[in-house]
């Protein structure tokens, strides 16, 4: 669950987490999309784990191919992060052009 909460936290740079911090409870409360996609992401991790490096498999006829492509694996939660999430990112270019 934390590692889904940090992955959210990294994608969702449109919200700021510390605000969302109950001052009495001390409780993180967060809105019902990133909820759902926390759920998604964790889900979608634990297939990752017990797949790894698997990219097809067939068992009594059927078969299934598993992608390594963390985009496609993830695109469920980053559904529900998406109103979340600016497309716009800055990059440090410190030491561009040879200098």
């Amino acid at each position: 669950m934390e590692s889904g909460i940090l992955a959210a936290q990294e994608y969702c740079d449109k919200l700021d987490f510390l605000t969302l911090v109950d001052a009495e409870s001390g409780q993180l409360i967060l809105p019902a999309a990133v909820k759902l996609g926390i759920s998604e992401w964790v889900e979608a991790n634990q297939t990752v784990s017990r797949r790894q490096g698997v990219t097809a498999e067939s068992i009594g006829g059927l078969s299934q191919s598993f992608s390594g492509d963390s985009a496609a694996i993830y695109s469920a939660a980053h559904q529900h992060w998406a109103p979340y999430h600016s497309a716009v990112r800055f990059f440090n270019v410190g030491r561009c052009y040879g200098r």
